[in-house]
């Protein structure tokens, strides 16, 4: 993840890269793969929104990686796990 930020004194050129980044952020396809490495509550994985995070609370749910509202048999979303969990 592109993480940085500007500080007081940088020059024109490095203020215009994170401004670039900054915009290339906002608009990047982040492959989900097999969402091992995609944390639900904290990572940008959803397509649509401001921030693109899950907007639900956590609550006491203890799933963490998008990898486990897949069903490994089909390959596809488990959506009764999904409404099971308010997600």
């Amino acid at each position: 993840m592109l993480r940085c930020t500007a500080r007081d004194g940088i020059s024109y050129s490095w203020r215009s890269i994170l401004r670039g980044v900054e915009l290339l952020k906002e608009e990047i396809i982040w492959r989900i793969g097999n969402g091992s490495s995609v944390n639900i509550w904290s990572d940008p994985w959803l397509p649509r929104g401001h921030t693109r995070k899950l907007a639900t609370p956590r609550g006491r749910s203890l799933l963490t990686r998008v990898s486990e509202l897949i069903d490994p048999q089909t390959e596809s979303w488990d959506e009764q796990l999904i409404l099971d969990n308010s997600l």
